[in-house]
């Protein structure tokens, strides 16, 4: 399972960020592909908080977002337009163009993922919520075409960086070509 959990890293270009640190989530960024979604960037910037997690079970791996929303209007619609995504996915999918110029395989994997999709709306208490399930399978792990690694934080260079570190570099090739 480690292996899929490294594998979902690799294709979301996913960093993980020491403990203490928090970083600013934009749901204003821009999709792979060049896709955006008003609407969608909208709902998610009215959550109040969203919950990512995943546990194997045997071959999978099953994934929960849940975000917390202000109003049952907010659950209602983000709700409305979660489902409508997975449709439309699904249409794309079996559309006849898309069977001529994917892979078989990864068609169906992908619309293995589709159906294992779950949207649900939540109300406990005071919280209202909506929660996202899916179950990524090694079938969908293996299709997933992966993004490069994001670079670790140590090899980013700031700009004393390349002014200096350039210098340094040609000292040091000094220092071993006299040798």
């Amino acid at each position: 399972m480690a292996h899929a959990i490294r594998t979902l890293g690799r294709i979301t270009n996913f960093r993980r960020d020491s403990p203490g640190r928090r970083r600013r989530f934009s749901a204003r960024a821009q999709a792979p592909g060049g896709l955006r979604s008003p609407q969608l960037s909208s709902l998610l910037d009215q959550l109040q908080w969203i919950t990512l997690a995943g546990k194997p079970d045997n071959e999978l791996l099953r994934v929960v977002a849940e975000g917390e929303c202000p109003t049952d209007a907010t659950v209602r619609q983000l709700a409305d337009l979660l489902n409508g995504v997975v449709m439309l996915a699904q249409a794309g999918l079996n559309d006849s163009k898309t069977r001529q110029h994917l892979d078989p395989a990864a068609r169906e994997a992908y619309l293995e993922l589709l159906k294992s999709v779950d949207v649900a709306k939540m109300h406990r208490g005071d919280t209202k919520s909506v929660r996202l399930v899916l179950e990524i399978s090694p079938k969908f792990l293996a299709a997933a075409p992966t993004a490069p690694p994001a670079p670790p934080d140590a090899t980013r260079q700031t700009s004393s960086t390349k002014k200096y570190g350039t210098e340094k570099r040609a000292h040091l090739k000094e220092m071993h070509s006299s040798d």
